[in-house]
């Protein structure tokens, strides 16, 4: 079966008869519609952006480039036209947080332009959830479906500050500090702001004495006489340590 290049040249229909003895069918029809079509898109968003999943992008307080992949998908060489970002506070639709445009000089059939606006500055007052809008606007484009992107992201002060650790010992004193029962000991572990929504506690750790560091679970209870020192610090989510605290305590039960 012999092929030969056909060329169209201008919006048309046309039927197309082929036919192919060798294929064991005979000659067959097909109708051709070529349409020309302006239609220009954003392909993707490239920033902002981080190393986590897009779908839970978390960002700390600072300044970021706003930039995005436009696409001419249709069949003609498009010039002038706008691309406009912005970006809304969602629990504020009425406010607009940034915007900005970017004029695409030109861009042929099937090519991509990287259009990078000015940067975004977000402060340590603006924690919150927000959406970037990026859209194309070519006057008469045919297939307005993917002339826009969205980008939701959250902006939040990661959390540096560690855990603070307390102790608690309960028993009968006598003389001297010394307690004359078993003690109980109680460790509580709470995450402070800074940020506005600390990560939280993760563990506890604690040693007596020498005895090897064990995760704090509840409240334990220390026999022995004799002189003792208690260890412990906690961690948060966020992987902050708490520095080691330490506190003596002495059992004389006889």
């Amino acid at each position: 079966m012999q092929v030969k290049p056909l060329l169209l040249h201008s919006e048309s229909e046309l039927e197309l008869d082929y036919c192919c003895s060798d294929c064991g069918f005979d000659c067959k029809t097909v109708t051709i519609t070529l349409l020309y079509l302006h239609d220009v898109g954003v392909e993707n968003i490239i920033q902002p952006s981080s190393d986590e999943d897009i779908g839970n992008l978390i960002l700390p307080p600072g300044e970021y480039p706003v930039e995005c992949i436009v696409k001419n998908y249709g069949t003609y060489t498009e010039t002038n036209f706008n691309v406009n970002a912005t970006i809304w506070l969602i629990e504020d639709r009425d406010t607009i947080f940034y915007s900005d445009d970017f004029i695409v000089a030109t861009i042929d059939s099937f090519d991509t332009v990287t259009v990078l606006f000015d940067n975004v500055t977000f402060m340590d007052t603006d924690e919150g959830e927000y959406k970037l809008e990026i859209t194309t606007e070519l006057v008469g484009d045919d297939v307005p479906e993917n002339d826009q992107k969205i980008l939701l992201f959250t902006i939040k002060i990661p959390d540096t500050t560690p855990p603070v650790t307390t102790h608690k010992f309960d028993g009968i004193t006598g003389d001297n500090n010394w307690y004359k029962s078993n003690v109980a000991v109680t460790l509580t572990a709470e995450d402070y702001p800074p940020p506005s929504e600390p990560s939280g506690v993760d563990y506890t750790k604690y040693q007596i004495d020498e005895g090897g560091w064990k995760t704090y679970k509840a409240p334990f209870v220390v026999s022995d006489d004799g002189k003792h020192t208690l260890y412990y610090y906690s961690v948060d989510f966020a992987g902050n340590v708490e520095d080691t605290n330490d506190a003596d305590f002495k059992i004389d039960q006889t």
